[in-house]
């Protein structure tokens, strides 16, 4: 069932064509290898329901490509994905591991992330163009990043583009390790990794103060307010009722220069807003117009996020403080970015901590291994001098 070949790799096209059969003679190609690499392809930005639309995988020659639009995971799949033993080689893994974890409840074996090896080596560039051009010398196009991933049957392109990102992960991965072989990282970066792996899967609570979040919004009178907390309400109506992305029916700058228009003007007329810059065609300008006339009338909305409240007690700002200036001379040394010696959450953590030892360092939340043997000592002498 091989559909056609990209230098010599075998392609597995599962896609809408394809019956039970074909899914099972594919997946039986791949049981045996120890080490796969692995993509997804989703489509939060055509869509506003956001599902996983393609799994790509890749052995050493051979590419699988498996609709699971039309097929669902199938069992074989899914037991290949899971199966303890076998090594999934990601890049920029983050997202590929909760999306498995939320549309198919399934969590990988093992995990090997290209771009957390990346880190650790103190690369600048950290995509995957840039990683395979300087590691492998291989340029990739990502001119269908932004395609439309559900639309059936795929084109020629997508398909091509969704193979260059599995195909080369094989050996982009054994650079990657012998750099840090040579560098004595190697552990560091599998326990990053099974930390990735393991990372939980939390649905995102809808923000009720979202429009207020606006970029412009501080600028505006209360009038204002009022019509951007409208028309950023009827966008969502409207994006989720034609299932395309906010962005899609209304551009967020847009949401912000018809509230002007409306708090210094009054509110625009169907034919003010028909053809305006960012309202196309799909939208209902009538509807719209009537939306913003309602605001207008309105009382204006209270502003929760602006309310003069007691803020919270956080962690002592001296400690922070020094924690962030001596992760900048911790990552100097190791030649990695500030972040990853200690990520701003961790560095609260440690801050408001009072660790009684060295040794208790191992017991705080996000105080890896890795960064108890590299700053240990030194983390600790900061700690108990402020």
């Amino acid at each position: 069932m091989t559909d056609e070949r990209n230098n010599d790799r075998k392609l597995w096209l599962l896609d809408e064509t394809r019956v039970e059969a074909d899914i099972i003679e594919a997946v039986d190609t791949l049981v045996n290898e120890p080490r796969l690499a692995l993509d997804l392809e989703a489509d939060s930005f055509h869509h506003y329901s956001e599902q996983v639309c393609l799994v790509q995988i890749g052995s050493n020659d051979a590419d699988v490509i498996y609709d699971p639009v039309t097929h669902g995971l199938h069992a074989s799949l899914r037991a290949l994905l899971t199966a303890p033993s076998r090594t999934w080689i990601l890049h920029g893994g983050d997202y590929d591991v909760l999306m498995l974890k939320r549309d198919f409840s399934l969590e990988l074996g093992r995990v090997f992330d290209t771009h957390v090896a990346a880190r650790f080596l103190g690369y600048d560039g950290l995509g995957l163009q840039s990683l395979l051009e300087r590691e492998l010398g291989i340029r990739i196009s990502k001119g269908e990043q932004r395609s439309d991933w559900r639309r059936r049957p795929l084109s020629p392109e997508q398909v091509r583009y969704a193979r260059q990102d599995v195909e080369h992960l094989h050996p982009l991965a054994d650079k990657l390790i012998e750099h840090l072989e040579k560098a004595g990282r190697l552990a560091w970066v599998e326990e990053e990794c099974e930390i990735l792996r393991r990372r939980a899967y939390i649905p995102k609570e809808p923000d009720p103060e979202a429009w207020a979040k606006l970029k412009g919004t501080k600028e505006l009178p209360p009038i204002g307010l009022a019509v951007v907390r409208a028309v950023f309400s009827w966008r969502d109506r409207m994006a989720r009722r034609q299932d395309r992305a906010p962005f899609r029916v209304l551009p967020n700058e847009t949401i912000v220069a018809v509230a002007h228009h409306a708090a210094i003007k009054g509110p625009p007329s169907a034919q003010d807003l028909r053809g305006a810059r960012g309202i196309g065609r799909g939208v209902d300008v009538a509807e719209l117009a009537t939306e913003i006339k309602a605001a207008v009338a309105a009382p204006p909305p209270p502003r929760a996020r602006l309310q003069s409240q007691q803020a919270p007690q956080g962690p002592p700002k001296t400690r922070v403080e020094m924690l962030k200036k001596a992760r900048h001379e911790w990552a100097a040394t190791l030649g990695i970015d500030p972040a990853l010696v200690l990520p701003p959450a961790l560095i609260d953590v440690l801050a408001a901590s009072q660790p009684a030892s060295l040794e208790s360092l191992d017991g705080v939340p996000g105080m890896t291994r890795w960064r108890y043997e590299a700053i240990g000592p030194s983390l600790w002498n900061v700690l108990r001098s402020g």
